[in-house]
């Protein structure tokens, strides 16, 4: 089992927008959250167990010591944030055993309006205790250490690095962190469900692109409209060169 807080670094991601601990306000904006929380749970072990998984469960947990903070992944509770991987579905007489691992973190955005992702984990792994590990896609809001909030991690050895020496062959080849989007377009978990089709890491169940595609276009939506509200002033531009006519809304 993997602690998701040694593959998330929590100081890296603030959150803001939602009322002060202890207030009937707090209680509430953690209702709403934990409530979007189990609908994504929910999606998520649906989409997997639709496509690359059998009777996986998923949970959603209330942080308890980061207010606002809500967590969804595999066997946790209250009372156990470790996260557990699961096996994912491959051929009977194949060598390939493979395992997912996954966490995710949401809270409200700074004006305390749309569920926001704080953090998304999924790794691939060759062994349930995540010894053996492929990569793992990572997104960490606010990243704090200078490298890229969506990036790609990979395991193993490089004959590029062992050439270059020095403090990169020391850091290793998981150390690299390669871009994988802007905030605003970053990876999500139906392409790490294709990529691990694709390259026949696992058997998957019949119609398996008929599940993701519409998450994947959802997801794609979400950002769109988060990437507007960011940059209005673009958005009205592209309107007006395509002939529509904007009309601001009403002074408030």
């Amino acid at each position: 089992m993997t602690n998701w807080l040694d593959k998330l670094r929590i100081g890296g991601s603030r959150h803001s927008g939602t009322a002060s601990s202890g207030s009937s306000s707090a209680n509430t904006d953690v209702a709403k959250i934990l409530q979007e929380a189990r609908k994504f749970g929910e999606y998520v072990q649906q989409a997997l167990n639709s496509t690359i998984c059998d009777y996986l469960k998923i949970s959603a947990v209330v942080h308890p010591k980061q207010h606002g903070v809500v967590i969804v992944a595999r066997g946790i509770s209250k009372a156990n944030l470790l996260t557990e991987a699961f096996p994912l579905r491959t051929m009977p007489d194949s060598q390939t055993r493979a395992w997912m691992d996954l966490s995710f973190r949401f809270c409200f955005d700074p004006e305390g309006e749309y569920f926001t992702v704080l953090s998304a984990f999924v790794a691939i792994y060759a062994d349930a205790e995540g010894v053996d590990r492929l990569c793992h896609f990572d997104y960490e809001r606010d990243k704090a250490d200078g490298y890229p909030e969506a990036h790609i991690q990979v395991y193993g050895d490089s004959p590029v690095l062992r050439k270059w020496g020095g403090r990169l062959l020391e850091r290793g080849l998981d150390r690299l962190h390669f871009p994988a989007g802007h905030r605003r377009f970053r990876w999500c978990l139906e392409d790490v469900i294709e990529f691990v089709i694709a390259e026949k890491i696992v058997h998957p169940k019949p119609g398996w692109r008929d599940v993701i595609e519409p998450g994947r276009k959802k997801f794609h939506q979400r950002q769109l409209r988060a990437a507007i509200r960011r940059d209005m002033e673009t958005t009205i531009r592209y309107l007006e060169s395509e002939g529509y006519t904007v009309t601001p809304p009403p002074a408030k």
